[in-house]
């Protein structure tokens, strides 16, 4: 891999899916192949898929040298975090971010972790999106986020009411309606305010509430796309 793309260093864009890069090649091969930073001053966009690994996380987090806009990655397990924590920290100019986990953990970045970019774009997707202190900072630090989709079987509400009522550039909403299943939810979304900025919204899920179908149009008047 690493051969590859010293070949092409103007690339802009990198897809990795499945490849194996074992840390036993790593630690062989280190002195002989991998002796500096690689530098890829035009890549922009990075979407890997590691499977069950970890070593594209962090063959790009030890050795690649690039400030990205662009992330698209699927974790499995909790030892990616730090190492995608590690790569957000370095990516002063991202604009898009897309996470795909299997894990409950999504968010990769700790207390003291510094970052200096502004989002248009999030989307996680995870089998369950509890309360987390630093998402919930992090998404209300985003400002100039455009689109936004928590795609998850259960999503904290609180993390719905920084979306619904906190990002003023917000104009593109993913929203899953089997996470208001209950009727505390549909409650909430009652006393939501309308938000008259968004202007595309994709509902996935399904719900036997039919009031929260009807509750959550009526949050968006604006709308010129329903998907």
């Amino acid at each position: 891999v690493y051969k590859v793309l010293e070949l092409t260093p103007n690339v802009e864009k990198l897809t990795m899916l499945n490849i194996e890069v074992g840390e036993k090649t790593l630690e062989e091969n280190s002195e002989e192949t991998l002796h500096e930073n690689l530098t890829l001053n035009r890549l922009n966009e990075i979407i890997l898929d590691d499977g069950d690994n970890v070593d594209c996380l962090k063959l790009i987090a030890t050795h690649f040298k690039v400030n990205i806009s662009s992330l698209k990655c699927r974790l499995t397990t909790y030892a990616q975090l730090p190492i995608l924590e590690q790569i957000l920290v370095s990516s002063n100019d991202l604009k898009s971010l897309e996470i795909s986990s299997e894990c409950d953990a999504v968010f990769p970045l700790s207390d003291d972790a510094e970052i200096k970019f502004q989002l248009d774009k999030l989307i996680i997707k995870s089998p369950l999106l509890k309360f987390n202190e630093q998402l919930a900072k992090f998404l209300a630090s985003q400002q100039t986020l455009k689109e936004i989709g928590f795609i998850s079987s259960h999503v904290d509400y609180r993390y719905h009411n920084t979306i619904f009522r906190i990002l003023p550039a917000l104009r593109k909403l993913h929203l899953n309606i089997d996470t208001f299943a209950t009727n505390d939810c549909l409650n909430k979304l009652k006393r939501t305010p309308a938000n008259p900025l968004v202007r595309s919204l994709y509902i996935s899920g399904k719900n036997l509430h039919i009031n929260v179908f009807e509750e959550v149009i009526r949050m968006f008047p604006k709308l010129r796309s329903l998907n």
